[in-house]
C-alpha cells in the first residue's frame, strides 16, 4: 500500500511524520512524505522517501522572520499560519496529483491533504498532535459555548472552505468536519495522554518513539 503524507511548516510540522512514517515503514506499508524542499535531506536521512512540493524555500527562517517583525506573539502567529495557508492554497493542485496516485492519505495536523484526497476519491486519515484540540461533544451547550462558535468556527474552517470551492466540495460548517471519518491518529504515549472517546470519530493514541536528531 501507497501511503502519502503532505505537511508543511518548521521542523516541529514534519517531525513527528518521521516517526510515523518510520513505523509505518516497519509495518511494510510504502510511504511518502511531502513537504518543502528544505526539509528534503533530513526526512531522506531516515530513508523515508521525499517529494517536494510547494516554493523552494526556508520555511524556519521565513515564520521567524514573520513573528520577529511582529509587535506581539498573537500577531505573530496569525500572520504566520496566513502566510503557510497561502503556500498551501498555491500547493494544493500538486498536492492533489500526488494523492491521485496514493492508496491512503494520512492529513497532517494542518489538514494538508485531506481536502485533496476527498476531491480525488481516496480514503484519507488526520492527525491531531495536541489532543485539547479535538472538539468535544457536549450534550448541552451554554450560550457562551454557542457564541464562542459562532465566533471561532467560521474563522477556523473558512480558509479550508476556499479550498473546498476549489475543489467543487461542499462548504462545512465547523472544525470537527475536517476530522477525517475514518480515523483520527493522535501521535501520544497513552502514558502521557490518556485514551479519549470522542463519538463517532475514532480516536487512536499511537506512540511513535518520535525520533530527535541533532
Amino acid at each position: 500500500m501507497k501511503i502519502l503524507i503532505p505537511t508543511m511548516g518548521t521542523r516541529g510540522d514534519i517531525q513527528p511524520y518521521i516517526a510515523l512514517s518510520k513505523k509505518l515503514i516497519d509495518s511494510g506499508f510504502e510511504v511518502t512524505i511531502a513537504t518543502h524542499h528544505c526539509w528534503k535531506e533530513l526526512i531522506e536521512s531516515y530513508n523515508v522517501k521525499f517529494v517536494n512540493v510547494g516554493p523552494d524555500i526556508d520555511i524556519e527562517y521565513e515564520t521567524a522572520f514573520i513573528r520577529g517583525k511582529s509587535k506581539n506573539w498573537i500577531v505573530g502567529m496569525i500572520r504566520t499560519m496566513g502566510f503557510v495557508f497561502k503556500i498551501i492554497e498555491e500547493s494544493t493542485f500538486e498536492i492533489k496529483e500526488l494523492c491521485s496516485n496514493a492508496d491512503l492519505v494520512i492529513a497532517s495536523h494542518s489538514n494538508i491533504g485531506a481536502i485533496e484526497a476527498e476531491a480525488c476519491g481516496v480514503p484519507f486519515i488526520s492527525v491531531t498532535l495536541q489532543p485539547d484540540a479535538i472538539p468535544k461533544k457536549k450534550k448541552r451547550k451554554s450560550i457562551l459555548d454557542k457564541l464562542l462558535g459562532a465566533i471561532i468556527n467560521p474563522f477556523m474552517v473558512g480558509p479550508y472552505n476556499r479550498l473546498r470551492k476549489v475543489h467543487g466540495l461542499k462548504r462545512i460548517t465547523s472544525f470537527d468536519q475536517l476530522l477525517s471519518p475514518l480515523l483520527n491518529i493522535v501521535p501520544i504515549s497513552p502514558y502521557v495522554y490518556p485514551p479519549m472517546n470522542f463519538g463517532k470519530n475514532k480516536i487512536k493514541l499511537l506512540d511513535t518513539g518520535l525520533l530527535m536528531k541533532a
